[in-house]
């Protein structure tokens, strides 16, 4: 799965995306419209990804995103938070992998480091 603000399906493979193998969605069909994170939520709509990844055959997801907008604000960098602390355990207890990007001319450094510091990390410019 590759979440992003604005998708464009048609820059991925035509033929992954029309099998199912790989999921273009925005970030608020992901998060919600107002792209405020809530963490119990977030870890159900994972959860029915993961479930229907599982039913298909498939032995976990992958999620790959660009959360820059989600953490634009103080108050969506604390929501956010508490979503990095839940989906950890999500991740600790199923066949899970996620890659969270941040884009460092949209999101100050100040909750950068915020972000970064809830996991162990790797930063590069």
């Amino acid at each position: 799965m590759f979440v992003v603000d604005s998708p464009m399906v048609e820059q991925w493979p035509k033929d992954l995306v029309d099998r199912g193998e790989l999921v273009i969605a925005s970030i608020t069909e992901i998060y919600g419209p107002d792209r405020t994170v809530v963490a119990a939520s977030q870890r159900e709509t994972f959860a029915g990804a993961l479930a229907e990844a599982l039913s298909e055959g498939y032995t976990g997801i992958r999620v790959a995103a660009d959360n820059s907008s989600l953490v634009d604000t103080p108050e969506r960098v604390q929501t956010w938070l508490a979503w990095e602390e839940e989906a950890d355990r999500f991740m600790a207890e199923n066949p899970v992998t996620g890659l969270c990007a941040f884009d460092r001319t949209r999101v100050g450094s100040a909750a950068l480091s915020e972000v970064m510091g809830t996991h162990d990390v790797s930063m590069s410019e």
